[in-house]
């Protein structure tokens, strides 16, 4: 009962900070969630709503906002339920990690907190898909096979490009089981020191291979994939756990220990657009896993907290990344 209550408490807090914020908190809140809200308040049926939004978008979240919108009629409310799935099914999976490969609950928890919570007050629709992906992923190992199913088809109906980081696992899932584990790590170590030097030709090779509406916006958002500071700790955050467990044959962990490579390759290719960074974002988040997973020494994980501190107030505080600071309560609910 005593864990279940703080279990309960650590869920509500950020729960409650993503409700009672303004909608100024987070860059993409006013770009597509506010509208969706506005659109829905004065539509006349869900067909008719989601006519106007477009047969191209992203038509499962979307259908969720117009239910909320027409149950509450709240926008803050739609925040709410928003970050109401996400954390909870982020702690879901800590959980279920702790309990299949003894992960520090409370050091990934505080890690997702660190790094994820924040693009996620930004990004709500592709941390929503992250959040059913991540879900659909312990379902998969739990050979929940119609269960993963149905979350990887939600997390595609919330955000598209989802598809992207699904095609990529099944990718590397194939790789690891039929590439030799030490050639393998060789490999993506290499991978990442190449991406870091051609990165714009990697970058030009995956905008002329996907959709024309996602390609225009890898195409003309802005470049900023960050200094050397930056690319040297996605680095290492990436690199470390696959390193320290160098010796390690379980296939299914050593998959989910090389999904952050995927993410700092998408890093790497910021140089050319802002965009890949955010799609970069659902496989570093599973540092979330990696590093509790290797790092079990209660000084060594406060040390990597207060790394993580840093890098939050020097981006989050001072760099403004994602625009979610200064934090501001809604003056609408009151």
């Amino acid at each position: 009962k005593r864990i279940a209550l703080f279990s309960g408490l650590a869920v509500v807090g950020p729960v409650l900070l993503a409700w009672l914020r303004s909608k100024t908190v987070g860059i993409d809140v006013m770009l597509y969630v506010e509208p969706a809200f506005k659109l829905a308040k004065y539509c006349d049926g869900l067909s008719y709503y989601l006519s106007r939004i477009g047969e191209n978008e992203d038509l499962g979240f979307f259908t969720m906002v117009y239910g909320i919108t027409k149950v509450f009629g709240e926008f803050s409310v739609v925040l709410f339920f928003c970050h109401l799935i996400i954390v909870s099914l982020c702690f879901y999976s800590l959980v279920f990690f702790k309990q299949r490969y003894n992960c520090s609950l409370w050091f990934g928890y505080a890690i997702m907190l660190l790094h994820f919570y924040n693009p996620s007050l930004c990004l709500v629709r592709q941390g929503l898909a992250f959040a059913l992906f991540l879900a659909g992923m312990t379902m998969l190992i739990q050979k929940k096979y119609i269960k993963c199913i149905i979350m990887f088809i939600l997390a595609l109906s919330v955000h598209k490009t989802m598809l992207a980081v699904v095609v990529a696992c099944v990718l590397l899932k194939i790789i690891v089981e039929h590439i030799e584990s030490m050639k393998l790590k060789i490999f993506l170590v290499l991978l990442m020191f190449s991406s870091v030097l051609f990165a714009s030709s990697l970058a030009g090779f995956a905008i002329n291979i996907v959709d024309a509406k996602y390609a225009e916006r890898l195409s003309t958002l802005e470049a900023n994939s960050g200094g050397i500071v930056t690319i040297v700790t996605y680095a290492l955050l990436a690199v470390i756990p696959f390193i320290v467990c160098y010796k390690n044959k379980n296939i299914q962990l050593m998959f989910f220990l090389y999904l952050p490579v995927l993410g700092f390759l998408f890093q790497s290719m910021g140089k050319l657009t802002m965009y890949f960074i955010r799609m970069g974002i659902p496989f570093m988040a599973m540092i979330m896993f990696t590093i509790p997973y290797v790092m079990k020494n209660k000084k060594y994980q406060k040390l990597f907290l207060l790394f993580l501190l840093f890098l939050w107030i020097r981006n989050i505080y001072f760099g403004r990344h994602w625009e979610t600071v200064p934090y501001i309560i809604s003056p609408e609910l009151f």
